[in-house]
């Protein structure tokens, strides 16, 4: 293996998903206590110093399955 070039992260939300917007990759409105406002991309960013992407836990089920990484539907 190689040194790490990117990190894509799925979690609950409601999340900001637009890259261009200053809260991007915040959890937003969610009503889980705690959660509200967090700035879940910005610190692996900072501490890894590589692109994060971020998506709905749901789409990165989609996302794994599909690409036979697990966590999909067995076939």
């Amino acid at each position: 293996m190689g040194p790490l070039a990117a990190l894509g992260i799925a979690s609950f939300g409601p999340l900001d998903l637009h890259p261009s917007s200053p809260s991007y990759g915040f959890i937003t409105s969610t009503a889980k206590p705690g959660w509200r406002n967090v700035d879940l991309a910005g610190p692996f960013r900072r501490a890894l110093g590589v692109p994060v992407s971020i998506d709905t836990d749901v789409n990165g089920a989609a996302l794994g399955g599909g690409s036979g990484g697990g966590g999909g539907c067995p076939t």
